[in-house]
């Protein structure tokens, strides 16, 4: 046996009719709700992309400070301790007063300054004057 279409019966037809716009209200909600939910998560994904992004950026300036800005300090004080013995180590007695005159400016702006005082530059004696006795000749 066939059923009538619902259209044709009261009961379903008035169903149909009375709640035909609800349907389509829902729908058009769900669909909305559909759309919505995409857009929030980029949303979201966007500001935590940019939180990533900014911790490695952070991480990377850390890193370049630890391994590259130190280890270069580092150097660069290994590096003046061995500037400081070799200046230490300088023939100051066989020089002349232009030769320590040279040493002293190059050392001018550093600390070394304080090594080479004006007492000592007075105390040398001039080009003319003989070495002091037990000094090493420079002539060879």
């Amino acid at each position: 046996s066939r059923l009538a279409p619902p259209s044709s019966d009261p009961d379903p037809a008035f169903v149909l009719q009375s709640f035909e716009g609800d349907l389509q209200t829902a729908l058009e909600k769900i669909q909305d709700v559909m759309n919505a939910e995409p857009e929030e998560l980029f949303v979201q994904l966007h500001s935590e992309n940019r939180l990533l992004y900014g911790v490695f950026v952070a991480q990377a300036c850390v890193v370049f400070y630890f391994l590259v800005f130190r280890s270069t300090v580092r150097a660069s004080k290994g590096e003046a301790a061995l500037i400081r013995k070799f200046v230490e180590r300088l023939p100051a007695y066989v020089m002349d007063k232009q030769g320590i005159e040279g040493v002293r400016s190059f050392f001018e702006r550093a600390e070394y300054s304080m090594l080479l005082t004006d007492e000592y530059l007075l105390a040398l004696p001039d080009d003319d004057d003989p070495p002091p006795a037990g000094a090493p000749s420079s002539a060879v």
